[in-house]
């Protein structure tokens, strides 16, 4: 029998909960070596044959783990059961993804991220693995395929349903591992251990999840972490304490908790004697809930860690609104001529310390480019300031999606950063000759490979140290990490969204930016070609702000800051430790599975 079946429970279960005891499990009705959660595996009673009381295995309490074949051997009834409890499951896994995605921007509803992520662990609690997987990898498709919707119109259908279905493969196989461990601890007969331990597993191995989708493949895809839900929530400054890892390990865990919540509110429902339910229970629930109410109350209130202010520069950040599109038909040298139309419209007269523009700020590379170089040597000398932004440089036959500094009236730039994350079949094609036999039309049309940067992503620009973070490079842990360590005083967060149209990407990686700000403790500039432009402060409040799709200018002062926040140091901590402790968790859940093989050939 599966575990998608439910358990038929002794005549006197109920009775024996509501008196808050433990059943007999030795006189015990039920043959519990048919199933891997039987409390007692070598009973070997039979039940009666009329007697049908049944309630599901994840919610029945100790010494109800007893299942039987009927003994009136009725296969197509207990065969529909199983599908109906199966269908149910998915709905509820595909449900969960859906929820989550809500929790998102543009929605925003931040309890989606807890409630959504319930319903997903919930799909699979109790499960065998390879069943769990199936459930798991289906509701986590089902997020990513509205989540990333925007991905259609760059490349098409086929980009963006194998991003999400190449996350939804790999993550599944964490939230199987969560299902499966669950199920083992269905066996202990102290239920506190259970409530402690649900809420601390389902941590760690979603978070166990999100590192490894982090890095792998190709170097990652972390769009989608629970963190990045969070960046207005109310538990949002906690990430200057435990990092990015640590709020999505907060996230998770009150997941557990209303898990928990929801399996005993069905174990009540199922015994039908909600009093002797919670009389079973109701001390320990008690603890349970004190004690998440208390880490619940210490994440809403607490502070943003302290960092030191040691200055402050005004910044003019610039929105070109220029045909930026991969595909957007355009002559050479467009986007240069709009950003420098804006600049000249809503910078020029204003006194500032640095101009910024995005990712593609410029589309001729002035290194390279002599009409390019003297466009942006006569801006910044007309302003008398420094300008930071983005364009394709060239060195040798290697391509590289760069950030430079050109100083005032300068012929040349002073610093560069080349982009540490190249997007795959975006903006380089791993295995190219390869993937270019399956779909030749669409590797055909990302015409180069960019080479990741190896340099620091620190720029120095006049008396300030500012960090650059180019487009999806702000997802990533370690690029956040190095521009503290390498002194960074406010992070330039610039980007080309010009691909993405109307979609929630852009306020999605606005939001990603926001955290990245409370986490690192420095203002962010996001700014962008065509929105969603908007100025950070490291508490993630939003000093300005510019409308999508027109051009114009945020001119803000913006404060320097220095020091390293806790979180910093303990999010990669906590993001690997999860992935040791899912590991090992899975080792001890094969190592037990092979033991019963080995037994049950004995």
């Amino acid at each position: 029998m599966t575990d998608t079946e439910f358990v038929q429970g002794a005549p006197d279960t109920a009775a024996h909960l509501a008196a808050g005891s433990q059943p007999d499990t030795a006189a015990q009705p039920g043959t519990g070596a048919q199933s891997e959660i039987a409390a007692h595996p070598d009973s070997t009673a039979q039940p009666d044959a009329n007697d049908r009381k049944a309630i599901p295995a994840e919610i029945a309490g100790p010494g109800e783990r007893h299942e039987w074949a009927f003994a009136d051997g009725d296969r197509t009834r207990q065969t529909w059961r199983r599908i109906r409890v199966a269908a149910a499951r998915l709905a509820l896994g595909v449900a969960g993804g859906f929820v989550l995605d809500l929790a998102f921007p543009a929605v925003g509803w931040w309890p989606g991220a807890v409630i959504g992520t319930a319903m997903l662990l919930g799909s699979v609690y109790g499960m065998r693995f390879w069943p769990g997987y199936v459930i798991g990898a289906a509701g986590t498709l089902a997020f990513y395929l509205v989540h990333i919707e925007w991905a259609t119109l760059y490349l098409g259908a086929i980009p963006w349903l194998a991003l999400s279905a190449s996350q939804a493969l790999i993550f599944g196989l964490f939230l199987a591992g969560f299902g499966s461990c669950a199920r083992r601890l269905a066996r202990n007969p102290q239920r506190w251990v259970t409530w402690l331990a649900v809420p601390l597993l389902a941590a760690a191995w979603w978070v166990a999840g999100e590192t490894v989708t982090a890095a792998w493949p190709y170097g990652g895809f972390s769009w989608g972490r629970l963190a990045f839900a969070h960046s207005q929530g109310p538990f949002s400054a906690a990430a200057s304490w435990i990092g990015a890892s640590g709020l999505s390990m907060l996230l998770a865990a009150l997941a557990g908790v209303l898990l928990q919540c929801a399996v005993a509110a069905a174990r009540a429902v199922a015994t039908r004697n909600f009093v002797g339910a919670l009389a079973n229970s109701g001390r320990g629930l008690l603890r349970f809930g004190l004690g998440w109410s208390v880490v619940v109350a210490v994440a809403a209130l607490i502070a943003p860690f302290p960092q030191k202010v040691v200055g402050s520069v005004t910044v003019a950040a610039v929105q070109g609104d220029g045909p930026a599109g991969y595909f957007t038909p355009r002559a050479a040298g467009d986007l240069l001529a709009s950003q420098a139309a804006a600049t000249e419209r809503f910078v020029d007269g204003n006194k500032v310390d640095l101009i910024v523009w995005p990712e593609d700020g410029s589309d001729l590379d002035p290194t390279r480019d002599l009409g390019a170089r003297k466009v942006i040597s006569e801006l910044t000398a007309r302003n008398e300031a420094p300008l930071v932004f983005g364009t394709i440089t060239k060195r040798g036959d290697e391509y590289f999606n760069s950030s430079l500094v050109w100083p005032a009236g300068g012929s040349a730039a002073t610093a560069i950063y080349d982009k540490k994350h190249p997007v795959p079949f975006g903006e380089y094609v791993p295995h190219r000759s390869f993937y270019s036999r399956i779909v030749p039309g669409l590797i055909g049309l990302i015409g180069r490979d960019y080479v990741p940067g190896t340099a620091s992503n620190v720029l120095p620009v006049g008396s300030g140290r500012f960090g650059s973070a180019i487009c999806f490079d702000i997802a990533y842990d370690d690029v956040a990490r190095s521009i503290v360590a390498d002194g960074g005083q406010a992070i330039l967060a610039q980007s080309n969204n010009g691909d993405f149209g109307t979609t929630d990407e852009s306020v999605q990686q606005l939001a990603i930016a926001r955290l990245r700000a409370i986490e690192t403790g420095r203002t962010v500039v996001n700014v962008s070609t065509v929105g969603t432009s908007a100025i950070i402060d490291a508490d993630g409040t939003t000093l300005a702000e510019l409308s999508t799709f027109q051009p114009g200018a945020m001119i803000q002062q913006i404060q320097l800051r220095e020091g390293t926040t806790l979180g910093i140091r303990l999010g990669p901590v906590l993001a690997w430790s999860s992935v040791l402790v899912s590991g090992a968790g899975a080792l001890v859940l094969i190592g037990l599975r092979l033991r019963e093989r080995r037994r049950g050939r004995e």
